[in-house]
């Protein structure tokens, strides 16, 4: 009897007078009696006896696709009510830094927040686009970056005094709100303000 185990058939008869063969060599590559996907599909392996032509095992093989996703260390995912917050880009980084920052074998789109395509490498990321990774949409968020622009400056200032003041209309939600907390010490608060002053006055 032969079975699969990590891509190896495994043969536990007596007589070792035994042939592999494979159906579709573009989709399973056999060496000896390891087995190797090369790409998705279905194929067969006939095993054979060779002293005896009537002894013949075929084993039915479905390559899936394997899909992968992973993120750089830097890179953290955030998730509130189902939605989920992409962390950890800095300000100035570029579509480029982003795809830099991710490896797969998935679909990966990025949107501005009218919902327009983002195609050009050296482009801003900025908080409230979207990155959309297969299915999964995840929305980014660059700390202090309140207006999108992918940059920190007195205009996020400005807009950070005004959600601290609940200035009507001005109240920062979603990406910008986590965008605002700078010491993501659970909400913002004037601290952040603070942090966010010494940030364009070059303190550390």
């Amino acid at each position: 009897m032969n079975i699969f185990k990590n891509n190896k058939i495994l043969d536990n008869t007596t007589n070792k007078n035994i042939k592999y063969e494979v159906s579709n060599t573009s989709i399973l590559r056999l060496n000896g009696s390891n087995v190797k996907a090369l790409k998705e599909g279905t194929a067969k392996v006939y095993v054979h006896s060779l002293d005896n032509e009537n002894i013949k095992v075929t084993i039915n093989v479905n390559v899936e696709k394997n899909e992968y996703l992973e993120f750089d260390k830097k890179i953290s995912i955030y998730n509130d009510d189902n939605v989920k917050y992409l962390k950890g880009l800095v300000e100035n980084s570029t579509y480029k830094d982003l795809k830099n920052s991710i490896q797969t074998n998935l679909k990966v789109v990025l949107k501005n927040k009218n919902g327009d395509v983002i195609t050009e490498n050296d482009k801003l990321v900025g908080t409230g686009m979207k990155l959309i990774i297969g299915d999964i949409t995840y929305n980014i968020v660059i700390k202090g970056d309140l207006n999108g622009n992918g940059k920190v400056t007195v205009t996020d200032l400005s807009q950070l005094r005004f959600h601290l003041a609940e200035a009507k209309g001005k109240i920062k939600t979603g990406a910008e709100k986590i965008a605002a907390d700078l010491n993501d010490k659970s909400g913002v608060t004037v601290t952040d303000l603070s942090q966010m002053r010494k940030k364009l006055a070059g303190v550390k």
